[in-house]
C-alpha cells in the first residue's frame, strides 16, 4: 500500500498530498512504540515467572495498599479494555469496505497494542513489587508516560472531526495520558520497596513456599542478579549495591553475594553429567565432545549509500577473512606447542619449587635452574611464533577498512556512480561503527582456538583410562601412609577430618598417639595453625597426627602403610603398643612394615619380594628490558596512522565537491595515504610483540632468581598454590595479555581524543558538553577500578586457594578414598569453585555496567554535536566537513567505550603484573660464593665439627628452638642424636647446612666458621640423608647423578651398594628407564 497516496478515509480524496504525506510520515513509529508497550511489560513478566521459586497463584496475588494504587490499576485496566474494543471494531470496518482501506492498518494496530499495553501495566502495578522489581515499575511509569504523551501529539495532529473513530481514538489518548501520569505519581513518590503504597500497617503474611530442606541459611546472600527485573537485567542495576561498596571499602570476598544455586558448580556439574551420559548412550563408538555438550547445556542462554559499489566492500571484508584462515591454523599449532611448552615447565618449576629445601641441601639449584630456563628457552620460541601470529592478524584486520574503503571508493570509480558529502560521508561513518567489530574478529579468533584447546586437554584427561578390578570390602576402612598427609589448618582439623567431635573419644586417641606432650608445646594447643601440609611440624609430629585421625574415625579396618617409620625407636615401641595393640585390638589390621621385631604378634604374615595500585605496576612493567623505548615507538607508530587517517578523511571532505579534482585523483591519493598507513600499522604491532616478549624474558628471570635464592622459611610459611599461581596464571597474563591489552589502551585512547578533536574544531560548541562528559567519564573509571580492583584480587586469590585445594586432595587421594570422604571434598572443592566463579562473574558483570554508561554518555555527546552542526548558519561548514564531523562523531561512540575498556582491562591485568612482583622481592639467603672466603678444595679434611653455644629460632619473634647448644664432634666420629619428636634434631641438621641462620653462637668444620663462607661451598661439601625421600620425574640414572658428573661403573656400583632395581636386574640399560 503507498501510505502517502492513501487518505484517513476513502472518501476524502481531495485532501492534499503536503497533509497526506504529513499524516503518513510517523506510522511506522508509531507501530514501535506502541509494540514497545506490549514488549517491555510482557518480556518482564515471562522473565519474573521463570526465576520465581513460588506458584504464579502466590505471586501474583493483586495487594493494593494505597487509594491511588487501586484508581491507577483500575483506570488503566479499563482503558486497555476500551482501546481493544476500539481496535477491533476499526478492523471490522476496514473488513466491511473492501475496496478500499477505511483506515491505515497502524490506526486499529496501535489502538490493539495500546490495549494490551494498558492491561499488562495494570497487571504490573497490581503485583508485588519484589515480583517485577521496584526499579522496573518506576522505570515503567516514566516510559508510559512518554510514549503516551508521543501517540497523544500523533492522534492530535491526525484528527478529522469527519471521522468518528479517530476523534474518539484522540479523546482516549487524552485519557490515556492522563492515566499514565496517574501511574507516575504513584510509581516515583508512593512505592516502597516492601510494598506498593505509602504507609503499611497491616501485619505480612510470608508468601506460603515450600522450601526445600536442602536450602542453606546463605540463600538470602544470593546475588541480586537471580532476582533482576528486565530493566535491572539490562541497566546493570542490580550491580550499584557492590559497586558502592567497592567504592566505600576494599571488596572482601565475604562481601561477594553467592552465585544463584542453578548457576552454581554442583548443579552445573550433575546437568554436565548428565549431558555426557545422554551422548555417550547415542554415540556408544564414540566420545562425545566436551565444548559441544557444554554448549548444548546452555543453549537457552550496509548497500544504501553507494548502492552496487558494497559488494566490492562485502568482498573485500570476505577475502580479509579468508586470508586469516591459514593465519589461524598457524596460531592453534602455535597455541598448541605453547601449551605444551608451558606444562613441561610448570611441572619441572613445581618439582623444583616442591622439593626445594632437597636442593638447597644438596646445593643443586644452579643445576635445577638452569634446566628451568632451558624450558623456558622453548617456551619463548613458541611464545615468539604466537604473538607474531596474532600481530599478524591484527594487522590484517585493522587494515581492512583501508582496503575496504579504498575498493568502493575506485569500483565507483569504474562504475560511474558519482561521488559527493553525502554518500561518501554516511559510508565512511558506517564502515567507523564496524571497524571495531572487525579488528575484534582476532581476539574471537585467539579467543576460540584458546577455548579449543583447553577442551581438547580436557577431554584427553577425561578419556585417559581408569583402573579397573574390583576388592570386596566388609566395613568402614581407616588408612595411614607411609608419607604423612597434612591439611592445611590446624592440628584438631587434621584429627577429626570433617567428623563430629566427640571430647572423649579425642582426649583418649591424642593419648593413644602421644600427642599430649605435644600440643602443650604448641602455642595454642590443637588450634595451633600447622601452614601448609604441616610445614611447622616434625615429620614424628605428622605421622601420629595422622594416626590419630585414622584411630579417632572408628573404623573397622585400618590399613596401615609403615606407620612408624618417622618416628623414633622409643615412640615407635609405645605407639605399637597402645595403638596397633590396645586401641585396635578388637579392629582388623593389616600393617605393612619393615620393622620385623613387631611381627610375631600378629595373625599372618605375607612376605613382599622387592621388585617393580598506582603507577608502579605500570613502571615496573615498561622499565623491563628497554621497555619504554618499545612503548613509545609503539605509541608514535599509532600516532602518524592516526594522523594518516585524518588527512585521508580531510583530504576527502575538502575536494569531494572540488571540481578542480577529478575522481580518479581523489581515490589515487586517498589510498597513497592509505597505504603509507599500512607500514606504521605493522610497526606498531612488531614492536608490541618485542616489548611483550623481552618483558616477559626479564619478568621471569628475576622472579626465578628470587625463587631459587628465597630461604627454606619462606616455603614453610608461603602456601605451594600461591607460588605455583605466581609462575602459572600471572605469568601468563603477563606473557599473553598485557602486551596487547597495553597496546589495545594506547590505541583507543588516541582515537577517543582524535575523534574528539576533530569535532571541536569543526563545531567547537560541542566542548560546553564534552569537558563534563571527559571529567565524569573519568571519575566514573575511577569509580569503577575502586571495586574491579579487588575483583581481580579477590579472583586471583580464590584461584590460588582452588589450586591449592587440589593439589592436597590429590597428594591424599589415597587416605580421602580409604576413610571414603570423596564427596565430602568434592562438594568442599565445589565451594572453592563457587567462590573463584562468583569473583570472576562479578568481575566480568562490573565491566559491563561500566560499558553501558560510557556508552550512555558518548551517546549524549554525539546528540549535542549533531544539535550543535543544526544549529549552525547555512554555508558556515562545506557539506564534506560536515559529513567528517559526523563521521567521527558516529565513531566517537565506539572508541570511546573501547578506550575506557581497555584502559580499565589494562589497570586490571596489570595486577598480575604487580603479583609477579611481589616474589621478585623475596628476601634471599646468603651469597652462594663469597670469594675472599672460599675454602680450600679438599676442604674439610677431617670433619671436625664445633658447636658453640648454638641458638635458633626459625623466625625473629618466634621462640628459640634450640636453647644454646654446645658440644664437639671429632672427626671420623660416627654421633647418634637421640631425642624425642618434636626436640630440635632436624632443626639442629639445618643449622649445620645454613638452612636456617644461628640467631647466637656459631658453628665451625675444621676450624671455619660456616656462616662466613658462602651456601655453594658449605652445602656442596656436606652429604645428608633427607628425613623425607625424594625421587624427581626421570630415569634412574637421573635420581642418582642429576648433574651428570659420575659413569656408569660409578653408577652401577652406587646402585649395588643400595640395591635399586638397576642392580637387581642385572642390566645398565634400566639406567635409563622412566619412573
Amino acid at each position: 500500500m503507498n501510505m502517502c497516496r492513501s487518505s484517513i478515509r476513502y472518501e476524502q480524496a481531495a485532501v492534499s498530498c503536503a497533509a497526506a504525506s504529513c499524516i503518513c510520515a510517523n506510522p511506522l513509529l508509531l507501530i514501535g512504540i506502541a509494540a514497545l508497550l506490549v514488549i517491555i511489560p510482557g518480556l518482564q513478566l515471562l522473565l519474573s515467572f521463570r526465576k520465581s521459586r513460588a506458584s504464579a497463584r502466590q505471586l501474583v496475588r493483586f495487594r493494593f495498599n494505597s487509594p491511588l494504587q487501586f484508581a491507577g490499576v483500575v483506570f488503566n485496566g479499563c482503558m486497555g479494555l476500551v482501546y481493544l474494543g476500539l481496535g477491533l471494531w476499526m478492523v471490522a470496518v476496514d473488513n466491511i469496505h473492501q475496496d478500499a482501506s477505511a483506515y491505515l492498518p497502524h490506526w486499529w494496530l496501535v489502538a490493539l497494542l495500546q490495549g494490551f499495553s494498558l492491561i499488562l501495566t495494570a497487571f504490573a502495578f497490581g503485583v508485588r513489587p519484589c515480583f517485577l522489581g521496584v526499579a522496573f515499575v518506576r522505570f515503567w511509569s516514566v516510559f508510559l508516560a512518554v510514549c503516551a504523551a508521543f501517540i497523544f501529539y500523533s492522534s492530535i495532529a491526525h484528527i478529522d472531526v469527519a471521522d468518528k473513530a479517530i476523534t474518539m481514538k484522540a479523546c482516549f489518548d487524552v485519557l490515556f495520558l492522563l492515566g499514565t501520569l496517574l501511574l507516575i505519581v504513584y510509581g516515583i513518590g508512593h512505592i516502597k520497596e516492601d510494598g506498593y503504597g505509602g504507609t503499611d500497617n497491616d501485619l505480612r503474611e510470608p508468601l506460603n513456599i515450600e522450601i526445600s530442606s536442602d536450602t542453606d541459611h546463605s540463600d538470602s546472600q544470593v546475588t541480586p542478579f537471580a532476582k533482576a527485573g528486565f530493566f535491572s537485567t539490562m541497566s546493570f542495576l542490580w550491580l550499584n549495591p557492590l559497586m558502592k561498596m567497592g567504592y566505600e571499602k576494599a571488596l572482601e570476598e565475604k562481601d561477594l553475594p553467592l552465585l544463584d544455586p542453578t548457576d552454581r558448580a554442583h548443579n552445573q556439574y550433575l546437568m554436565l553429567l548428565e549431558k555426557l551420559n545422554s551422548k555417550k548412550e547415542l554415540q556408544r563408538n564414540g566420545t562425545p565432545s566436551i565444548f559441544w555438550t557444554i554448549i548444548s547445556c546452555h543453549k537457552s542462554g550496509i548497500m544504501v549509500s553507494v548502492g552496487p559499489a558494497m559488494i566490492a566492500s562485502l568482498v573485500v571484508i570476505i577475502i580479509t577473512v579468508l586470508c586469516n584462515a591459514p593465519v589461524a591454523k598457524l596460531q592453534h599449532k602455535f597455541q598448541s606447542e605453547l601449551r605444551k611448552a608451558q606444562d613441561v615447565r610448570l611441572k619441572a618449576m613445581s618439582e623444583s619449587l616442591t622439593h626445594m629445601k632437597v636442593l638447597k641441601l644438596y646445593a643443586w639449584e644452579k643445576h635445577f635452574k638452569m634446566v628451568v630456563e632451558g624450558l623456558r628457552e622453548i617456551e619463548y620460541k613458541w611464545l615468539s611464533a604466537y604473538q607474531l601470529s596474532r600481530a599478524y592478524s591484527r594487522v590484517l584486520f585493522w587494515a581492512s577498512p583501508v582496503f575496504v574503503s579504498a575498493t568502493t571508493f575506485f569500483t565507483c570509480y569504474l562504475l560511474k556512480i558519482p561521488l559527493d558529502a553525502s554518500n561518501v560521508f554516511t559510508f565512511v561513518a558506517t564502515l567507523s561503527l564496524v571497524q571495531d567489530p572487525i579488528r575484534q574478529i582476532p581476539d574471537v579468533i585467539g579467543a576460540v582456538i584458546q577455548a579449543k584447546v583447553a577442551f581438547s586437554r580436557i577431554a584427553r584427561f577425561l578419556d585417559a583410562p581408569e583402573l579397573s578390578g574390583q576388592i570386596q570390602v566388609c566395613g568402614k576402612i581407616a588408612y595411614v601412609s607411609q608419607d604423612a598427609w597434612i591439611q592445611t589448618g590446624t592440628v584438631r582439623d587434621n584429627i577429626l577430618f570433617v567428623s563430629p567431635m566427640d571430647k572423649q573419644r579425642y582426649q583418649e586417641t591424642l593419648s593413644r598417639c602421644c600427642l599430649v606432650k605435644d600440643l602443650e608445646m604448641l602455642p595454642f594447643g590443637d588450634h595451633t595453625q600447622i601452614g601448609e601440609r604441616g610445614v611447622t611440624l616434625s615429620g614424628g609430629q605428622k605421622q601420629r597426627i595422622q594416626l590419630a585421625r585414622a584411630l579417632y574415625q572408628n573404623a573397622d579396618i585400618y590399613l596401615l602403610d609403615d606407620p612408624f617409620s618417622a618416628v623414633d625407636a622409643q615412640t615407635a615401641t609405645s605407639l605399637f603398643n597402645e595403638y596397633v595393640m590396645g586401641a585396635l585390638s578388637d579392629k582388623t589390621v593389616l600393617l605393612v612394615t619393615h620393622q620385623v621385631d613387631f611381627l610375631p604378634v600378629f595373625d599372618s604374615i605375607l612376605r613382599k619380594e622387592i621388585g617393580d595500585t598506582g603507577l608502579k605496576p605500570y613502571i615496573l612493567y615498561l622499565r623491563q628490558n628497554k621497555g619504554f623505548l618499545n612503548a613509545s615507538l609503539c605509541a608514535i607508530s599509532y600516532i602518524v596512522l592516526l594522523a594518516g587517517q585524518i588527512s585521508q578523511n580531510s583530504w576527502m571532505a575538502a575536494n569531494v565537491q572540488n571540481p578542480s579534482v577529478n575522481t580518479l585523483k581523489l581515490i589515487l591519493v586517498y589510498i597513497i595515504i592509505g597505504g603509507c598507513m599500512m607500514f606504521f600499522l605493522l610497526s606498531r604491532s612488531l614492536f608490541i610483540v618485542v616489548l611483550g616478549v623481552q618483558t616477559s624474558r626479564s619478568l621471569f628471570s628475576q622472579l626465578f632468581v628470587s625463587l631459587f635464592r628465597a630461604p627454606v622459611s619462606f616455603y614453610d610459611s608461603t602456601p605451594l598454590g600461591r607460588v605455583l599461581s605466581r609462575v602459572s596464571s600471572d605469568l601468563s597474563i603477563a606473557d599473553l595479555d598485557v602486551p596487547f591489552t597495553f597496546m589495545f589502551s594506547v590505541s583507543a585512547s588516541l582515537n577517543a581524543y582524535s575523534n574528539l578533536g576533530v569535532l571541536v574544531i569543526v563545531t567547537w560548541q560541542i566542548l560546553f558538553i564534552a569537558v563534563p562528559m571527559i571529567v565524569l567519564a573519568t571519575r566514573l573509571q575511577r569509580y569503577y577500578l575502586a571495586s574491579a580492583k579487588e575483583l581481580m584480587r579477590i579472583n586471583g586469590t580464590t584461584k590460588s586457594s582452588l589450586a591449592n585445594r587440589l593439589g592436597e586432595a590429590i597428594s591424599g587421594a589415597t587416605t580421602i578414598r580409604a576413610f571414603d570422604q570423596e564427596d565430602n571434598f568434592f562438594a568442599k572443592y565445589l565451594e572453592l569453585v563457587d567462590k573463584n566463579a562468583g569473583a570472576y562473574f562479578y568481575n566480568f558483570a562490573a565491566i559491563e555496567w561500566l560499558i553501558l554508561r560510557l556508552e550512555t554518555m558518548s551517546s549524549v555527546i554525539v546528540s549535542f554535536c549533531a544539535f550543535a552542526m543544526a544549529l549552525l548558519p547555512p554555508g558556515t561548514l562545506s557539506p564534506g566537513f560536515v559529513g567528517m564531523a559526523l563521521s567521527d562523531a558516529l565513531s566517537l561512540n565506539v572508541s570511546f567505550v573501547f578506550s575506557i575498556q581497555n584502559q580499565c582491562s589494562f589497570a586490571n591485568q596489570i595486577f598480575a603484573v604487580e603479583r609477579v612482583n611481589q616474589f621478585m622481592e623475596i628476601p634471599s639467603e646468603a651469597a652462594e660464593v663469597v670469594e675472599e672466603h672460599r675454602p680450600a678444595q679438599d676442604w674439610p679434611q677431617v670433619g671436625r665439627v664445633e658447636i658453640r653455644d648454638l641458638k635458633i629460632r626459625y623466625r625473629q619473634d618466634a621462640p628459640l628452638v634450640l636453647h644454646g647448644i654446645t658440644c664437639t664432634f671429632e672427626g671420623g666420629d660416627k654421633i647418634g642424636i637421640v631425642g624425642r619428636t618434636g626436640s630440635g634434631k632436624t632443626t639442629l641438621i639445618g643449622a649445620l647446612f645454613r638452612l636456617v641462620e644461628p640467631a647466637e653462637g656459631k658453628i665451625l668444620v675444621d676450624s671455619i666458621d660456616i656462616t662466613t663462607i658462602g651456601l655453594y661451598d658449605l652445602r656442596s661439601r656436606l652429604g645428608i640423608i633427607p628425613q623425607d625421600p625424594t625421587l624427581f620425574q626421570g630415569t634412574i640414572r637421573y635420581n642418582l647423578d642429576p648433574m651428570g658428573k659420575f659413569s656408569d661403573e660409578e653408577i652401577w656400583e652406587l646402585s649395588k651398594m643400595g640395591r635399586i632395581g638397576a642392580w637387581e636386574r642385572g642390566s645398565l640399560s634400566v639406567l635409563d628407564e622412566y619412573f
